[in-house]
C-alpha cells in the first residue's frame, strides 16, 4: 500500500473520497515511561557543542540570577560563567484520561 500511495497521489486521494466517520472502540495499555540521562556533557561535546562547557571560553554571564559578570567572590575576581554539566528527565503516562508528559533540563553552573 505504501508503494501505491507513494506513485500515486490520484489512489491516495481515490480513499479519501470513499471514507466516512464512524465511531471506533479502541484499547490502549496504561503506560508510564520515563527516561533519564544524567550527564549529556560528553555527547553534545561530540555533535560539536563545545564552547558553553570551557571554563576558559565560555561566557555565559548574566544568564543566572545575580550574575553580572562583574561579581566579586569572597574577595577574589569569579572567573567566567560556563557548564560543567546538562541532564535531562523525560516522562510521559497515559491513561484512560490522557496522556500527560513533562520534562526537566538542568545545566550545572560553576
Amino acid at each position: 500500500m505504501v508503494d501505491m500511495v507513494t506513485s500515486s497521489s490520484a489512489y491516495l486521494y481515490g480513499i479519501l473520497a470513499e471514507m466516512k466517520e464512524r465511531p471506533v472502540s479502541i484499547k490502549l495499555p496504561k503506560f508510564a515511561i520515563t527516561f533519564s540521562w544524567g550527564d549529556l556533557k560528553g555527547d553534545l561535546s561530540r555533535l560539536g557543542l563545545s564552547l558553553p562547557f570551557s571554563p576558559e571560553a565560555a561566557d555565559l554571564s548574566g544568564m543566572c540570577k545575580g550574575d553580572d559578570g562583574d561579581q566579586v567572590v569572597t574577595g577574589a575576581a569569579r572567573g567566567s560563567t560556563f557548564l560543567s554539566k546538562v541532564a535531562h528527565t523525560a516522562v510521559v503516562k497515559m491513561d484512560e484520561v490522557g496522556t500527560e508528559a513533562a520534562c526537566v533540563r538542568i545545566a550545572g553552573e560553576n
